[in-house]
């Protein structure tokens, strides 16, 4: 049965997988990154910033050593995550806001069975961008998209051919 099921599966759809910016490593993907550095503007939506890179920027900016710029950048997270879960809000002004949330109990549906479910309350983490921060990503996404004044620019490739025109003389 299982040979069967394998013989009528659509050739051209490939696993969702395949489609992501990924690369694999032996048998797990692994997302692709670039090397960081103090002068890298971080305009690619697909990069990605490891802690390590960003502790190695951020001491390339400062000039600080590595060292007092790691044990900093552990302190803040660990103030920044005890405020939150001990119920606080944390304001970076120009970054954004870090706040716990709570999530009301509800009713849910087993995705096999249908089946109705019962969630309990929670609490979350929420984030909510600073307006500084959000303007120089929504800045940066606006200088790569190519403007209207270019798209036209552009000439137009010519589509008719002595097929095409006897196609469309056939059909009439």
């Amino acid at each position: 049965m299982a040979n069967s099921r394998r013989a009528h599966r659509h050739p051209t759809r490939l696993p969702v997988i395949a489609r992501c910016p990924l690369r694999h490593v032996g048998h797990r993907p692994v997302l692709r990154h670039a090397t960081i550095t103090a002068s890298t503007p971080m305009t690619a939506v697909e990069e990605l910033m490891n802690r390590a890179q960003l502790i190695d920027a951020v001491a390339a900016a400062t000039g600080l050593p590595r060292a007092q710029v790691e044990a900093t950048l552990s302190a803040t997270l660990t103030q920044v995550r005890g405020a939150v879960a001990s119920g606080d809000k944390v304001q970076l002004p120009g970054f954004g806001t870090f706040e716990p949330r709570e999530r009301g109990a509800r009713t849910a549906r087993h995705p096999s069975t249908g089946a109705p479910l019962q969630l309990a309350a929670t609490r979350a983490v929420g984030f909510k961008v600073g307006a500084t921060f959000k303007q120089e990503v929504a800045d940066s996404v606006t200088a790569k998209t190519p403007t209207k004044a270019a798209a036209e620019k552009t000439p137009a490739k010519a589509t008719t051919s002595k097929s095409t025109a006897a196609k469309k003389a056939a059909k009439k």
